[in-house]
């Protein structure tokens, strides 16, 4: 058989190529967990969702996705699994550095990024994914194995897409310290696969300030999104959350809808209720009632402040316990209901258990006090449930978010820390916020008006319809990109 020409050679491997034009629009969305009420989670469901409403294939791949015909469940892309904790642990505690270690602790993270690497290698040629769309996984070092795991995916595999999402950035200053590494070994290795620099891969920041860390590498910003025109799930519970946790009809509770996390400034929320519970006399006086319900508030009333989120609770819990005892001592009726809570996205009609989105109809006010943020989901939720939300005026709110969501209650922008090792705003704007809540109360058709403006601003710049139409254009433009490569062949 004769040689094939050029040409002929040309014209077989572009058929073959076009062969697999059927791929485009495979998707493979991933995170550590997908199902859980963390930002994160809850943005990967909202923009999942979009994508399949116009016509893509998205299948999952974490820790806890459904093990279905679309998702790839890996217990090891876990950041909080024992085994993987342990490891970082080793890898970025100064106090406890062994030299001697150093090739175990490599060895180790080989084995646990193997068995990511294998399975997701696997799964992606089985189901003919195009795209990898990846969330916080080259941005933080929390489970390094599965971001091992990924680089090397995409640095042996030239024909897939990676859109590297960054929510949350290791050198931002909030957390820069938390990924110093003894080891000269891992900080090259850290160097190298963190934000990683690959033709193949594509970063994209929820916020104008992230792409000041990815020094001049193309870089888009999307921001967070949220479906405005969501209805609630309702509870299979025939009391409801608030008769169910022992709360009053008349009892006013303060929302935190955050995580437990240090940097979510719960503490701030404390010294916000501690203020709010001196205006007792002011917030019984209000005749026709307190709030979106109209609450009577009386001399037997309570204020409570609520917690409904259980995600990484056990790895903060020194942190809940500092709340716990502030709390305590500032007289203020903290409660932990997130292990009555559950995502949307798992709740399967339980009767002990209430979907995320449905306990902000149990709210009265809604407190999101962070003094650090990526973007801000539960921002949003509270401006899509009708508050007009108290908060610390965090940095990407004040750059980014304030000039489109304008009424809100401000609980400063500065904080001071604590020897505790909480923080703490200055108690008199603690005082000036629940001032300013009184006579919002006082105002209900002030109120009204407020939440209904920022409402249509949020609609109008953060709505999945919004925002979704920017990841299909982002997706199908990469495509088209990859295309023309195949076709120049």
């Amino acid at each position: 058989m004769s040689e094939l020409t050029k040409t002929e050679q040309t014209i077989s491997q572009t058929s073959l190529l076009k062969e697999r034009e059927p791929l485009r629009g495979k998707v493979l969305s991933t995170h550590f967990i997908s199902r859980g009420t963390d930002g994160v989670s809850l943005q990967m469901q909202e923009i999942n969702t979009y994508l399949k409403s116009n016509g893509w294939d998205v299948f999952e791949c974490s820790s806890d996705c459904p093990e279905d015909g679309n998702g790839l469940r890996i217990p090891m892309m876990n950041h909080c699994l024992d085994e993987v904790v342990q490891l970082k642990k080793q890898i970025f505690t100064p106090d406890i550095a062994d030299p001697s270690k150093v090739n175990g602790l490599m060895d180790l993270l080989e084995k646990q990024s193997r068995i990511v690497q294998d399975e997701v290698e696997k799964y992606i040629d089985r189901e003919g994914i195009r795209i990898v769309h990846i969330r916080n996984v080259f941005s933080l070092p929390e489970n390094l194995a599965a971001t091992l795991a990924f680089y090397r995916i995409a640095e042996k595999r030239p024909d897939l897409i990676f859109v590297s999402q960054s929510h949350d950035l290791a050198k931002e200053p909030i957390r820069a310290h938390k990924y110093e590494t003894p080891y000269p070994e891992f900080q090259r290795l850290l160097d190298k696969i963190i934000n990683p620099v690959l033709p193949n891969i594509k970063n994209v920041v929820i916020h104008s300030q992230g792409g000041k860390f990815f020094e001049g590498n193309d870089c888009s910003i999307i921001p967070d999104a949220f479906d405005f025109s969501m209805e609630r799930a309702r509870p299979n519970n025939k009391n409801g959350f608030r008769k169910e946790m022992g709360i009053g009809e008349n009892d006013l509770i303060v929302g935190v809808m955050t995580r437990i996390v240090e940097r979510k400034g719960i503490e701030f929320a404390i010294q916000y209720v501690k203020k709010l519970q001196e205006q007792r006399h002011n917030l019984a006086s209000i005749g026709h009632g307190i709030g979106l319900k109209e609450r009577k508030f009386d001399e037997n009333s309570r204020i409570i402040l609520a917690l409904v989120q259980k995600e990484d609770l056990p790895q903060n819990m020194d942190y809940y316990k500092k709340l716990l005892e502030f709390a305590k001592q500032q007289g203020v009726d903290l409660r932990y209901f997130g292990h009555h809570v559950v995502a949307d996205s798992r709740y399967r009609g339980e009767s002990d258990k209430y979907p995320f989105y449905s306990t902000y109809g149990s709210m009265d006010i809604i407190c999101y006090p962070p003094y650090w943020e990526g973007f801000g989901n539960q921002l949003l939720e509270a401006v899509w449930a009708g508050y007009v939300p108290v908060l610390f005026e965090y940095p990407v709110f004040k750059s980014d978010i304030a000039k489109n969501i304008r009424n809100f209650i401000s609980l400063g922008d500065s904080y001071e820390d604590q020897p505790s090792g909480l923080k703490a705003i200055p108690w008199p704007n603690a005082d000036t916020a629940a001032n300013k809540t009184i006579q919002m109360f006082r105002s209900p058709e002030i109120a009204r008006l407020w939440a209904a403006q920022n409402l249509s601003n949020a609609r109008s710049h953060y709505d999945i319809n919004v925002v979704g139409k920017q990841y299909l254009g982002l997706f199908s433009g990469l495509l088209e990109k990859a295309s023309v490569k195949v076709d120049s062949l």
